[in-house]
C-alpha cells in the first residue's frame, strides 16, 4: 500500500503556499499529484495558504497530519521552497512528530534564500543607479536612499524620549562602548545615527552647508572638509590631553566638544534675544 504523500510548494517572497496530495484521479489507474479536496482545512484558512512556513510551520504540519496521517499510518511530506523553510519543517517534525512516522524531504524545485538573492539584486540595482548619472532629482535620490536603507542587513533601532531620560546611556550600554556623552542634564540633544564599522570610526556632520568628517584610526584622527578652526582646535586639545587614547574615547570627547560648542552658540543667541527684548 502506498504511503500517504503531501507536497508543499512554498514561495515566501509572495507569501503563497500550495498543496498537492499523491493519489489516483477518478477514472485513472496511475498515481499522480492532485489538488486537495475543496473541504480541506489547508485550503480554507488563509494562515495555511497566504502566509510563510517560517511563522506557521507547526500549524501546517499539524493540519496535514490531521487529514493525512490519522492513526499514524505513515506520511511523507515533499517540500519545494527555500532551505530555511525546509529546516523549520524538519525541526517541527523532529520535536513534535518524531513517533508519528512523518518524514519530510526536498522536492525537485528549489528557491534560494533571501540572503543569497539580495546580493544579486543589489548588484543589478547599483548598475541601474549609474544610468541616472547626475540627473537624479531630490525625489529619486530620496527613493534610492530608502531602498538602500531597507535592504541593508543591519536592522535600524530608533531610540526616542524626553530630555534626560537616559537615551544616550541606553545606547552606550547597547553597543558596549561609551560613545555618546551622557549626564543628568540634557547632554546630547541632537539626532545621531550610529552605524557599526569594521575598522575605523568616523563622525560626519553638516556645517554651514558643507559636509565635514572626522576620521579616527585607533589613536590617530584627521579632519576632512572645511571645519571651523576654533572647533578643530578644541577637539585636538581635548583628545590630545587624554591619558588613555583609543577609538571610543576619541569619538566620545569629539562629540563632547560638539556639545559644548553648540551649547555656547545657543547661549549666545539666547543672550542676544534677551537683550533685544
Amino acid at each position: 500500500m502506498e504511503r500517504n504523500k503531501v507536497k508543499i510548494i512554498c514561495n515566501p517572497f509572495e507569501k503563497k503556499i500550495e498543496y498537492r496530495r499523491w493519489g489516483i484521479p477518478e477514472g485513472e489507474e496511475e498515481y499522480e499529484w492532485m489538488e486537495l479536496g475543496n473541504k480541506s482545512k489547508l485550503l480554507i484558512d488563509k494562515k495555511y495558504t497566504h502566509a510563510t512556513v517560517q511563522h506557521n510551520a507547526f500549524e501546517i504540519i499539524n493540519a496535514i497530519c490531521e487529514e493525512y496521517n490519522r492513526g499514524n499510518v505513515g506520511l511523507d511530506i515533499i517540500f519545494e521552497g527555500t532551505n530555511v523553510d525546509y529546516e523549520d519543517l524538519n525541526e517541527v517534525i523532529d520535536k513534535y512528530y518524531k513517533d508519528s512516522d512523518v518524514h519530510v524531504s526536498r522536492g525537485d524545485l528549489y528557491l534560494e534564500n533571501a540572503e543569497s538573492i539580495m546580493p544579486k539584486i543589489q548588484t543589478v540595482f547599483m548598475e541601474m543607479v549609474q544610468l541616472f548619472g547626475e540627473y537624479k532629482s531630490l525625489e529619486i535620490e530620496s527613493l534610492l536612499t530608502k531602498y538602500l536603507d531597507a535592504t541593508q542587513a543591519i536592522i535600524p533601532i530608533c531610540v526616542m524620549g524626553m530630555y534626560s531620560t537616559g537615551k544616550s546611556a541606553f545606547i552606550n550600554a547597547l553597543i558596549g562602548e561609551e560613545i555618546l556623552p551622557s549626564a543628568v542634564n540634557p547632554t546630547t540633544a541632537r539626532n545621531y545615527r550610529i552605524v557599526e564599522s569594521e575598522k575605523n570610526g568616523m563622525i560626519s556632520f553638516i556645517n554651514a552647508g558643507e559636509k565635514i568628517r572626522i576620521i579616527f584610526e585607533d589613536e590617530k584622527f584627521k579632519f576632512v572638509g572645511n571645519i571651523d578652526r576654533e572647533l578643530k582646535d578644541l577637539i585636538c586639545k581635548e583628545i590630545e590631553a587624554l591619558e588613555h587614547r583609543n577609538l571610543s574615547n576619541n569619538i566620545y570627547y569629539a562629540l563632547h566638544c560638539f556639545r559644548r560648542r553648540i551649547q555656547r552658540s545657543q547661549n549666545q543667541k539666547r543672550g542676544l534675544l534677551e537683550n533685544y527684548l
